[in-house]
């Protein structure tokens, strides 16, 4: 593996410019070491574009720059191998692009930039957890510091000792094949008892499937579930990385040192290793309280006939029907319509409408437009009075259950905002056989046979009123069949509509230049051949500007 690299000027010699992957930096003497030989090498007729030597447990390239100065490069202890033979015949063939007919001493400053593009070696994780991450999993809360939030990846790859890191973040739910998951040098997901096992062993056989060849690891959410992730390990003889941490850069560090891409343990590579510590420092994105449950409550009882969970089940909700019916037997704030109420408990508002015995409640976070919600919620009465089911519990265990009121439910007052350019690809198809009613059952199967990976939002939300069609996107995402995924295109246009925050702007760099030319005619192509950046890293800064409001596209 490559070490150091050093620009040397031959008269004197003195070095111009370096750039080390590790801790110990080469000094002189290491310096006219390799030009002793270099020199020896020429004086008995090598040729003088590159010459490889040995120093002592290390090796040395060194190539020529025009006819004073020369890039030496050194490697650790295991030497250099093939690749790292073309990485170091690239950096020469730049550098020597860069001074052209000029100063070699005028282009120093960006020798330490072309080192990191061409000598650093490409790593690619796959790092996979729950679509919901409690407190206490430790190892999670650090891999989403990585990405930034759910199901992204890292904008700009991570320096970690001689590797270039990127870090892509799935969830079970979102795990599907793809050509991205191809390029992966290693997989590892986080391991829980909250998880269902079922998840693990899809994960694990697709992988095997595809790319029999790759590690697959086991991380423990936290110290305590070391022994449960042991037993995972196992199970589907997979690799356990042990070290939980919380600091991002440590887990990464373990998981490329349980990959075998060093010989050295993690604590080791700290101490060898120059780490970029920035991932170490970023945000989470918050996540804004959503819908948590939604009842159809008998007032007489205080039962529920109806029962929808957007979220985890919890004791709190299980409890909501009792203290619905004991607070509809008081009069709330009914200043809107006369008819709906809200109560708020905690960080948590209870939205409340009444007709005739029946209580209708929906649980959402407090950041939530209780005023708008109020409109949406007005129509699911007369929703509800079209087939009056009883007794059903819609929760994470048994979706399969919902009855044609679920879908009316989902396209009035949906789990999250679709948009319009999000695109719902399969990913397992669900057992139709298990369908309680036969009229859900019918009309996911039709939305499922549509999803062909192309068509977006967009185009299946069309018309006025309820969106049934979403109701179903929504209900298969929460069975699990379907994952969502942004696709921009390079003829998209896009438009900025919206303001960068500053740690949107700590995660890109020329982020203002490339927002600059977002004015809805220009596209995307258009953009990268002005700016001379990759069309790929535009549709990934695109794609997250879209997601976070920032951008719109122009058709």
């Amino acid at each position: 593996m490559i070490a150091s690299a050093a620009l040397v000027d031959l008269q004197g010699p003195k070095m111009l410019a370096q750039e080390s992957f590790y801790q110990r930096i080469p000094d002189m003497s290491m310096v006219n070491s390799a030009l002793e030989r270099f020199y020896a090498a020429v004086e008995s007729g090598a040729p003088e574009g590159f010459v490889r030597s040995r120093i002592d447990s290390q090796e040395a390239f060194v190539s020529r720059i025009g006819e004073t100065t020369v890039i030496v490069v050194f490697s650790d202890r295991t030497g250099f191998d093939e690749v790292d033979a073309a990485s170091v015949k690239a950096l020469n063939t730049a550098f020597n692009w860069l001074v052209g007919d000029g100063s070699v001493r005028a282009k120093k400053d960006e020798f330490g930039a072309l080192v990191r593009r061409h000598l650093l070696r490409p790593a690619r994780l796959c790092l996979i957890t729950d679509d919901s991450l409690s407190a206490d999993n430790v190892s999670g809360g650090a891999i989403l510091q990585i990405v930034g939030s759910m199901g992204q990846r890292t904008p700009q790859p991570i320096q970690i000792g001689p590797y270039n890191v990127s870090v892509w973040h799935y969830t079970f739910d979102s795990f599907t094949w793809s050509d991205e998951l191809g390029d992966m040098d290693a997989f590892a997901f986080v391991a829980s008892p909250e998880t269902e096992e079922s998840h693990y062993s899809r994960v694990v056989n697709t992988i095997r499937r595809h790319r029999p060849s790759v590690p697959v690891m086991v991380i423990p959410s936290s110290d305590d579930q070391l022994e449960f992730a042991r037993q995972i390990e196992d199970r589907f003889e997979i690799v356990l990385c042990d070290a939980v941490s919380g600091v991002p850069s440590e887990l990464v560090l373990c998981v490329m040192c349980t990959a075998m891409m060093t010989d050295m343990h993690p604590e080791l590579a700290q101490e060898t290793w120059r780490i970029d510590h920035s991932i170490d420092r970023r945000k989470v994105d918050s996540r804004a309280v959503g819908h948590q449950a939604f009842f159809v409550i008998d007032k007489k009882t205080g039962h529920a006939v109806y029962t929808f969970y957007y979220e985890t089940k919890s004791k709190v909700l299980e409890r909501a029907p009792n203290v619905i019916a004991a607070i509809s037997m008081f009069r709330l704030d009914t200043t809107l319509s006369g008819k709906t109420s809200v109560f708020r408990a905690g960080d948590l508002n209870y939205i409340i409408i009444e007709r005739e015995n029946l209580v209708f409640t929906l649980i959402t976070g407090d950041e939530q437009n209780v005023e708008e919600l109020r409109q949406k919620f007005s129509f699911l009465p007369e929703l509800w009075a079209d087939e009056e089911p009883e007794n059903v519990e819609c929760t994470e265990d048994d979706l399969y259950t919902s009855p044609p009121f679920t879908l009316k439910l989902l396209a009035t007052l949906p789990p999250e905002s679709l948009l319009p350019k999000m695109v719902p690809v399969r990913v397992e198809e669900p057992d139709w056989s298990r369908f309680r009613s036969g009229l859900v059952r019918d009309f996911l199967q039709a939305v499922w046979g549509s999803l062909d990976g192309t068509l977006d939002i967009g185009k299946l939300a069309v018309g006025d009123g309820p969106k049934m069609t979403l109701g179903a996107i929504h209900l298969l995402k929460r069975l699990g069949a379907i994952r969502l995924r942004i696709v921009v295109r390079p003829e998209d246009r896009p438009r900025l509509t919206g303001h960068l925050d500053v740690g949107f702007r700590s995660l890109y760099e020329n982020i203002d230049r490339i927002v600059g030319e977002a004015d809805g005619k220009n596209s995307i192509s258009d953009i990268s051949e002005r700016l001379g950046v990759e069309t790929n890293v535009l549709i990934t800064v695109f794609a997250e500007l879209y997601r976070r409001g920032i951008v719109t596209f122009e058709t």
